[in-house]
């Protein structure tokens, strides 16, 4: 569906087009259960790797952690970083059935992808994973958050991130808040590494439901993470502001770009923002949507070697949903086109040649040719849930969560371009 459309000049958006968001839930952690043999399923029940005649797109089997601890277990996965045919790294969380009525505990879920299956790896930690990003096959960073709950009562959310270095994934200390922070109140989005001494991870700090949360930017040197000024536009102490995403392109003349939204209050509209690395600081580059009538977020980024960015999100202009895109040469940004029939985004990655395909929140796929977004023939799903994609010159993986009754299971589509 297509809404209106204007040109962003001289770092100001005009209104463009949107997506259904896809919301990730924190739940609580605590010590690992005793081992459990993953059950492997297939999303929707497809055979795995299975192409359908029609589509390049195939379900691959992926490992459930929780699949044998019966109702009410939950499985997803929220991150995957892709850096060859034969290496892609999803993180995400898996919780067993509840330890009593209304206590969950929740544990990190890291799955491997060696170019023909996906195989658990052990995560020394508690807590959930919401993103994750890999620069090469002997290093990835992961963030999250633990919520941490004691019989019932909650305490509060910590940051989470760890680290993987070829062989195992171990944690490392995780970015602090501002000073003057409580360390529970810092909630980690999305991280992305250009190599193992830069990594630039995004969230916000501050309690959402008092609508007093404020961005949040830190950066990865290899051994600690330092602080970065990030604007809030919401502004405290009443702003409600997030960020979502974040990318950055790799080496000379590299960019980076982070998306979210801010409201002035919980009861208010928000509004889509971006904010860019400009020479080592960070600044506002735009807000979407300025009528009462209007809300907007921005959901997902993705930033290449061309200096050009990418972010997906959606419009909500009076009762329908429309979708949101833009287009950021390092100098202005502009309106993809979109069709009618054009999938929604909830992620997005790009690749070197300029080649850009995002994923839906039902697991639908769009591929950018030609300056216009054009959807992808994809298997069918049923009740599919989707958090991410990312793509290299000859693999694109998406995955997420699918729903069975009242258990949750991970999910997987793949492409081979070759």
């Amino acid at each position: 569906m297509l809404g209106a459309t204007k040109r962003f000049r001289q770092r100001r958006w005009g209104v463009l087009t949107a997506c259904i968001p896809l919301a990730a839930v924190a739940l609580p952690v605590g010590a690992p259960p005793a081992a459990a043999s993953p059950r492997t399923t297939a999303s929707n029940g497809a055979p795995a790797a299975a192409m359908s005649p029609s589509s390049p797109w195939a379900i691959v089997t992926t490992p459930d952690p929780s699949g044998d601890w019966g109702s009410g277990a939950l499985d997803a996965l929220r991150g995957v970083s892709c850096v060859s045919p034969t290496f892609c790294m999803a993180g995400g969380s898996y919780v067993p059935r509840p330890v009593k009525a209304g206590v969950y505990r929740s544990f990190p879920l890291f799955e491997l992808w060696d170019g023909t299956s996906w195989a658990v790896l052990p995560s020394p930690i508690g807590g959930g994973v919401s993103g994750i990003s890999c620069s090469s096959a002997h290093f990835c960073m992961a963030v999250g958050v633990t919520n941490v709950n004691n019989g019932g009562s909650h305490l509060g959310e910590f940051s989470l991130a760890e680290v993987w270095r070829g062989a195992r994934w171990s944690a490392v200390t995780s970015p602090p808040p501002p000073p003057g922070v409580p360390a529970y109140e810092a909630q980690l989005a999305s991280v992305t590494c250009t190599s193992r001494n830069s990594c630039v991870v995004v969230g916000s700090y501050g309690e959402k439901r008092s609508a007093r949360a404020q961005t949040l930017i830190e950066s990865w040197d290899g051994s600690r993470w330092s602080l970065n000024h990030s604007p809030s536009p919401g502004g405290p102490p009443g702003g409600l502001n997030a960020l979502s995403a974040v990318s950055c392109s790799a080496a000379g003349g590299a960019i980076c770009a982070a998306v979210g939204y801010e409201a002035a209050s919980t009861s208010g509209h928000a509004h889509a923002i971006v904010e860019v690395d400009h020479h080592g600081t960070w600044s506002l580059d735009l807000a979407v949507g300025t009528a009462s009538s209007e809300g907007s977020h921005l959901y997902g980024v993705s930033c290449n070697l061309a200096r050009r960015c990418v972010a997906v999100g959606d419009l909500v202009a009076g009762t329908s949903d429309q979708l949101l895109e833009g287009d950021w040469d390092g100098q202005t940004w502009g309106v993809v086109p979109t069709p009618p029939s054009a999938v929604v985004g909830v992620a997005v990655t790009c690749g070197s040649a300029g080649t850009c395909t995002e994923v839906g929140p039902s697991g639908e796929v769009a591929t950018l040719e030609s300056g216009t977004w054009m959807p992808a023939p994809t298997p069918p799903r049923n009740r599919v849930s989707a958090s991410s994609i990312s793509c290299t010159a000859s693999i694109c993986m998406a995955v997420g969560d699918y729903v069975a009754g009242d258990m949750t299971h991970t999910w997987a589509e793949y492409r081979r371009m070759n």
